[in-house]
């Protein structure tokens, strides 16, 4: 198992390597985005390139409610999603 990021509501969460790129954790972000990149070091192309994601590895961008109180006391909701 790997880390865990529970982020706030909304959260963008950009991972890159140049060669390989390991995800065996968890990434929370409700209505959020998450980019997992192999991207090319320098000009030379590299070997191997990889992006691996492991068995137990979660990306939950789900969306979320967010109550909120309006100026007049009343409770309003907006539901966020991408």
């Amino acid at each position: 198992s790997g880390a865990r990021f529970d982020l706030q509501p909304q959260a963008r969460v950009n991972l890159s390597a140049a060669t390989t790129l390991q995800m065996d954790g968890e990434i929370h972000a409700a209505g959020g985005s998450v980019s997992l990149a192999v991207t090319r070091g320098g000009t030379d192309f590299q070997f191997p390139q990889r992006l691996e994601l492991g068995a137990g590895a979660v990306i939950d961008v789900a969306g979320t409610t967010v109550l909120q109180a309006s100026t007049s006391g009343q409770r309003t909701n907006q539901i966020r999603s991408r």
